[in-house]
């Protein structure tokens, strides 16, 4: 079995898992701890296996929430900074401004910019999401620079283009 980073596992594998498993409670949590939450999870994926080929330290973690509109929020969430192909930079949940204590559960989204090159390569980003049913989608290439204003105009693009919710509430903030 292929071993895979610290990055990929709790981007990739635990953050998805916990969100979609219990939204209201990772949302509250990320409101209330930030990155902290997030660092828990790191150093609870870096005690909890042996299956990670490089242990790296927590540092650069970081979660910042944004308001898209008046009906949206974005937690953003920094990592250190990627190493190997599928690593992210970040990742996002995008929520119902209302959501927590019970309302909207099944409307939360998980995406990630995702390093896509390798070695000598000019840098390469691509953006993904995980949805629910544990279906990774890849929209295609990400911002030429991974910065957080590149990755939430990409994300604010797929769910402009999205039905429902989701593209009045980003219309809404513009």
């Amino acid at each position: 079995m292929r071993r895979r980073s610290l990055h990929y596992l709790v981007a990739h594998r635990l953050l998805p898992e916990q969100l979609f498993a219990a939204p209201n409670e990772v949302l509250n949590a990320l409101q209330e701890a930030g990155a902290g939450y997030v660092r828990s999870v790191w150093n609870q994926a870096l005690r909890e296996t042996d299956a990670i080929a490089e242990a790296a330290p927590n540092e650069g973690i970081a979660c910042q929430l944004q308001q898209i509109g008046a009906g949206l929020t974005l937690a953003v969430i920094t990592f250190p900074i990627p190493a190997k192909l599928t690593e992210p930079f970040f990742t996002a949940i995008a929520f119902p401004a209302a959501q927590g204590r019970g309302s909207h559960q099944d409307l939360v989204r998980y995406f990630m910019l995702e390093l896509t090159s390798a070695g000598d390569e000019p840098l390469a980003t691509t953006l993904c999401e995980w949805t629910e049913k544990r279906r990774h989608i890849n929209y295609g290439h990400g911002p030429s620079e991974p910065t957080i204003a590149g990755f939430f105009e990409a994300i604010s693009t797929v769910l402009r283009n999205a039905d429902g919710f989701w593209s009045s509430a980003v219309s809404g903030s513009e």
